[in-house]
């Protein structure tokens, strides 16, 4: 049970991440009428959606969840939407890869199975994730 609610609240920091990032290179009063707890929803709705469909691959599910928000949400064109998400797919894969090796190597006895190092996990990665994205979008 742990592990879904881990799980869980990874996708809502990643979607959170994802707002930031979009919030920052697109306008919301230009493109969409949709208030900050509309396009929460919006945001939030098909993360909550691929969440079940994680068990498989975590990667594709979240490309295509930014491809539909920002198709959706900001009205971009399809080649854009899929270039903006394949950037952040890219930047998480690469969040979640790079903790996992250093762990890996600096640490061999690390509990990875246990809910503790799953969440110590998930804060450097989502750490790594947020810190990234918002170099990204601040300069």
């Amino acid at each position: 049970m742990e592990h879904i609610l881990i799980l869980f609240f990874s996708f809502f920091i990643e979607s959170m991440i994802t707002w930031l990032y979009t919030g920052n290179l697109f306008s919301f009063q230009t493109f969409c009428p949709l208030t900050g707890s509309d396009a929460w929803y919006l945001i939030f709705s098909p993360v909550f959606v691929f969440f079940i469909a994680a068990a498989v691959s975590e990667s594709a599910p979240f490309c295509v969840a930014n491809i539909l928000f920002l198709f959706i949400q900001f009205k971009l064109t399809l080649p854009l939407a899929f270039f903006h998400a394949l950037i952040l797919t890219a930047i998480m894969a690469m969040s979640e890869l790079a903790p996992t090796g250093l762990i890996v190597k600096l640490f061999p006895h690390f509990p990875g199975a246990d809910a503790l190092g799953l969440v110590f996990y998930g804060i450097i990665s989502k750490g790594m994730f947020f810190s990234i994205v918002y170099i990204l979008t601040a300069f």
